[in-house]
Parts: C-alpha cells; structure tokens; sequence
C-alpha cells in the first residue's frame, strides 16, 4: 500500500515540505517500502539527488532507518 495524501493547497515547495515529512516517518517507522514508493513516484515527476539517495538507502533497509544514515 502506497501512502498517499489528500490534495493541499499551497505552493509545489510547501507540499513536497510535506511530502519530506511523510517520507521520513514512514522510514523511522520501519514502513520502509512505503517510503521507497513515495520516493518512486517522486522520482518519476523530477530528478533529485538527494531523493536517489534517499532511495538508495531505503532500498537497503529491512527495518527502521537510522536517522544519521538517512
């Protein structure tokens, strides 16, 4: 299951602050395939370094990710 959020108002910038947000905790939460998804479909709208990278990590992982690592 993918998690997804109800359409929001505001700027791109504000909704992907949003987005971030939803990412990190899916992978403090150990939903770690969830967080990859969500990075996935980010992807596939824009490049991002720092989202490869965050994917990369979340690709690894079978637990929660280490808040230093990620």
């Amino acid at each position: 299951m993918v998690a997804t959020m109800a359409p929001l108002g505001g700027s791109r910038a504000q909704r992907e602050v949003v987005e971030d947000t939803l990412v990190h905790v899916l992978a403090m939460a150990g939903r770690s395939t969830e967080a990859a998804e969500l990075l996935d479909q980010r992807l596939s709208r824009r490049s991002s370094a720092l989202d490869a990278r965050r994917r990369a990590v979340l690709g690894t992982a079978r637990t929660a990710v280490d808040s230093t690592t990620y």
